[in-house]
């Protein structure tokens, strides 16, 4: 009668007579019963330790009356942390990167947000890292930004971790930097016109016999 190796062991030859010939199975692998090698822990996950018996991913777990953690699966790779195929370990996600639970490879921090840190998840990058109100955040921001480096251009206005600077539209203009919304953006003077979005200054003067109102967008208004 064929008796398999138990979950978490492994054997890759024939004619074995005793349980106690099948190998543990190795970290960064599971071993379902009757392996004849170790499967890779998937992409996302991992292990670090011997015996491992299925894919999970699972989290930290407890056995009872004890605080040593238990893992018979392999384990969700932590945010912060990108784990390939076959990781016994998570590999930390470096400055100006980030990533999810479960991530297989680290992402880079996208314009709006800035990640300072080795190890940044990301709940706080969304919650914690956003790029403030008038300043602008380029993808790959590494470092906290501040006023004298990253201000939002003239003509624009950056909302709290906003994309990309969002343009004063036609009618409008703004001509210092650092604003942060719609109403920074000033009305074209009378007399003149503002024919482009996100000008810095007024187009230029009415067209002779042309009055031109306030937020004026042609020549001829």
């Amino acid at each position: 009668q064929q008796i398999p190796c138990p979950a978490g062991y492994y054997t890759p030859l024939s004619g074995q007579w005793k349980e106690d010939q099948c190998l543990p199975c190795p970290p960064g692998s599971y071993c379902p019963e009757g392996s004849a090698a170790p499967v890779p822990c998937r992409a996302g996950s991992y292990t670090p330790y011997n015996r491992t018996t299925g894919p999970g991913p699972t989290t930290e777990r407890f056995r009872d009356c004890d605080s040593s953690p238990q893992y018979d699966q392999c384990i969700l790779c932590p945010g912060g942390y990108m784990c390939p195929q076959g990781s016994v370990v998570p590999i930390e996600c470096t400055f100006g990167h980030y990533s999810p639970p479960g991530s297989s490879a680290c992402f880079v921090c996208e314009a709006g947000y800035y990640c300072p840190n080795n190890g940044t998840a990301d709940y706080y990058k969304q919650e914690v890292f956003r790029c403030p109100a008038g300043l602008f955040c380029p993808p790959g921001m590494d470092h906290q930004p501040d006023s004298e480096y990253h201000n939002c251009p003239r003509g624009f206005y950056c909302p709290e971790a906003t994309p990309a600077p969002v343009p004063c539209p036609i009618g409008t203009y703004n001509p210092v930097t650092g604003m942060a919304s719609l109403v920074d953006c000033t009305l074209c003077d009378a007399g003149f016109y503002c024919a482009w979005p996100g000008a810095s200054n007024v187009t230029g003067e009415c067209s002779p016999g042309y009055y031109c109102p306030a937020g004026s967008t042609g020549a001829t208004e």
